[in-house]
């Protein structure tokens, strides 16, 4: 079993607690030095260059992307807290050439020379047994439902009547009636005996 977790979802709490419950975890890193340093320590020819049949959307770039570079370095988390807080894993990173590769920042972390100026990169913390190509595809496919969700409200749900009730917060309604209360179930039929067929009359 495996938690995959976005950024929001970085942290010592919910990685210890997926520890304690016997799962593995894999949950996109928040941008932080210690993340930019183990990055920057990747070799240049750790890098395993990946093709995504199905193009993914990078939202960084705000573009589809069908090629990627992905690469793995150890890593110990939440090393600012107590030592016995310290959870050890690795990084798995993916790095997607830059469209732009003057801007001055990259979203997912800061410039740190020519290695974030050409690149823009997304790391994910795991300790997932699986090789290095399997995890990232485990932690990818979640985004991928998540960019057929925003295809859905951006399409056939952004058509949706908004309704709003006193008694529930706001949210999508689908057409229906003009009753305003869904109509009771019908009865269960119940089992009839049939009816024996009627008895011919004697000849007069």
């Amino acid at each position: 079993m495996v938690l995959r977790a976005d950024s929001a979802f970085y942290g010592h709490d919910v990685v210890a607690a997926a520890r304690r419950a016997g799962a593995h975890f894999s949950i996109t890193a928040r941008s932080s030095p210690a993340v930019s340093t183990a990055i920057a320590s990747i070799r240049a020819d750790a890098w395993t260059p990946i093709h995504y049949p199905n193009a993914v959307w990078d939202e960084a770039e705000q573009r589809l992307i069908s090629d990627a570079e992905i690469a793995e370095v150890p890593f110990t988390a939440f090393t600012s807290r107590r030592t016995a807080d310290h959870i050890s894993g690795r990084l798995i990173v993916r790095r997607v050439k830059r469209l732009n590769p003057t801007a001055t920042s990259v979203a997912g972390g800061d410039r740190q020379g020519e290695l974030f100026a050409l690149y823009r990169y997304h790391a994910v913390f795991t300790d997932s047994p699986l090789p290095l190509v399997q995890a990232e595809k485990t932690h990818r496919a979640h985004a991928i439902i998540e960019q057929v969700h925003a295809d859905l409200r951006s399409g056939p749900l952004a058509h949706l009547r908004r309704v709003r009730s006193r008694r529930t917060a706001p949210g999508w309604c689908w057409p229906r009636s003009r009753s305003t209360s869904p109509a009771p179930p019908a009865a269960w039929p119940r089992p009839s005996t049939p009816k024996p067929p009627p008895v011919p009359s004697a000849p007069s």
